[in-house]
């Protein structure tokens, strides 16, 4: 009678229940902690990312701002054309409908405060042509607003036409007591006689855009200029006269307004993910070149709407503050309120240590706290306006 094996038997009889179910237990524990594992590292990953995407556009935006800070007042460098207190300029587009050039200055750098939680704006202005601080110098009065200009040095205000456009040259007329600025067009020169003419001729092509007729002139009350007034060339009408960048921030976004003395300003995002921007004053003491104290853009001083040139020559340095969020929402808070080394509290992350420091303000998103943040902040020298008092 045949007998099985029953040790070979057993070899083959496969997995128990207890047994299959052991293992299954195992697996579902090894895959759960590998699951977690996984998951721990994908949210590593993705904060790490996103404070580098924080980091990389806090530092562009803070970049950008530097580099145009670092030329405000470039072109005005000369202490009669920063020190003008009115300013005339016109502009037509062609309809016929002209006026004058909205907030035309030479102010190197506007701060326009905003209010509390909201970001700051910085308007950085130049000239286009830097060599346009050296100027020449009337020779004779003006007898009305619309004269030509007998100047002793006629060179550099050349009109170029063996293009298409022709290419004028733009200039500031400054009164000797500078009281009074004037924009103009230099529409023909006469080198041998070194006279600048800006007629209002609508013969000539290009022409009357910046030069208004005489009877808008003495309509609205534009100044004539004594001999020995000041003439800079500041431009061309292909560039501009004057060119002003308004940083500002908007659906988290650093955006840029580029206005130039002629045309309608254009806006463009810059930089995504920075939701702060936080900038003050550096001011001097009167006659004074080093910075003594760092005022907020507010009151009847510093105010963007009440910035007189008085103030503004006492400007020696601008310190900005940008935050930088980064675009993963955590599932905690991750960020709490600051409180600097001087005792001033933010509503988000500290900049500078001192008591006069920026403050930053977050609450405007109700979830500010499961953000990380990146915070950049600098000083800039506003060196063009220290040259001018050499």
């Amino acid at each position: 009678m045949y007998c099985r094996d029953p040790v070979r038997y057993r070899r083959h009889a496969g997995f128990s229940l207890v047994e299959l179910m052991v293992g299954l237990t195992v697996g579902f524990i090894a895959i759960l902690a590998i699951t977690q594992t996984l998951g721990v590292y994908d949210a590593q990953k993705r904060s790490t990312t996103a404070g580098a995407d924080a980091q990389e556009n806090g530092l562009m935006a803070m970049a950008l701002l530097q580099e145009d800070a670092r030329k405000a007042a470039a072109g005005f460098t000369h202490p009669a054309v920063l020190n003008c207190r009115n300013y005339y300029s016109y502009f037509d587009n062609g309809s016929g409908s002209g006026g004058p050039i909205a907030a035309f200055n030479t102010l190197p750098v506007v701060i326009t405060d905003a209010a509390s939680g909201s970001s700051d704006a910085v308007t950085v202005r130049t000239a286009f042509r830097f060599v346009g601080s050296i100027p020449t110098y009337l020779k004779s009065t003006m007898t009305s607003p619309g004269s030509d200009l007998e100047v002793r040095r006629s060179f550099g205000f050349d009109v170029d036409d063996s293009g298409s456009p022709t290419v004028f040259p733009l200039a500031i007329i400054v009164h000797p007591s500078n009281s009074n600025c004037t924009l103009i067009k230099v529409t023909a020169v006469d080198h041998g006689a070194h006279v600048l003419k800006h007629e209002n001729n609508i013969e000539v092509p290009d022409t009357p855009e910046y030069n208004p007729t005489d009877s808008y002139m003495t309509g609205n009350g534009w100044p004539t200029y004594p001999a020995e007034s000041m003439v800079f060339n500041v431009g061309n009408t292909l560039v501009g006269a004057v060119n002003s960048r308004t940083y500002e921030i908007s659906n988290n976004t650093l955006q840029i307004t580029s206005a130039l003395s002629s045309v309608v300003p254009t806006t463009e995002d810059a930089v995504t993910g920075v939701v702060n921007l936080q900038a003050q004053y550096g001011i001097a003491d009167v006659n004074a070149q080093s910075v003594s104290s760092w005022v907020n853009a507010t009151g009847t001083e510093w105010s963007s709407n009440v910035l007189d040139r008085d103030h503004a020559n006492r400007v020696k340095a601008v310190r900005i503050v940008v935050v930088a969020r980064a675009g993963k929402l955590e599932a905690s808070n991750v960020t709490e309120a600051c409180t600097n080394a001087a005792g001033v509290a933010n509503t988000g992350p500290c900049s500078f240590d001192d008591a006069q420091a920026p403050v930053i303000d977050l609450t405007g998103d109700a979830n500010w706290r499961r953000y990380r943040y990146r915070v950049y902040q600098t000083v800039i020298p506003l060196r063009n306006m220290v040259w001018a008092k050499l």
